[in-house]
């Protein structure tokens, strides 16, 4: 059950409720972040990282070791972000061409242009049946016995 302040009383501050970081453990259990900082601009966030892996474990760490962790921690982190913005990227320049794409055509064309394209072939089929002059003289003499064509 939470007791709610009074309306004329001040809440305590979120700092107050928080145990200060060698409180209940022995001197020098927990890091000190002035051990993991190398004081190098562009690996700051390499030693914050550190820094936080060592409070995570809750026992005396070796900053080094906990530095290399970090390093191979950011660089898995950056290799993610980079193949997830390189498929957003791809995703949308797809987008982007199929929206450029005009429809195909569709299932009612397909069948109509079939249908052209046989009475086509049967017309022509036809006119070489009713005219067997154009065509016969192509075919080899000894191709059919005695008789024949």
């Amino acid at each position: 059950m939470t007791v709610l302040p009074h309306a004329g009383a001040r809440a305590p501050s979120p700092a107050a409720s928080i145990a200060p970081l060698g409180a209940g453990a022995p001197d020098g259990a927990l890091p000190c972040l002035e051990d993991f900082l190398t004081g190098e601009p562009e690996q700051e966030l390499r030693d914050l990282l550190a820094f936080a892996m060592a409070v995570q474990a809750g026992q005396p760490t070796v900053p080094a070791a906990l530095r290399g962790r970090a390093d191979a921690a950011l660089a898995a982190h950056a290799l993610r972000h980079m193949h997830n913005q390189i498929e957003s990227i791809r995703l949308d320049a797809a987008r982007e061409q199929m929206a450029r794409m005009r429809r195909g055509p569709g299932f009612t064309s397909l069948v109509m242009a079939n249908l052209l394209a046989l009475a086509l072939a049967a017309l022509l089929g036809g006119f070489l049946w009713l005219r067997p002059d154009l065509w016969l003289h192509l075919i080899p003499r000894g191709l059919f016995p005695e008789g024949g064509i």
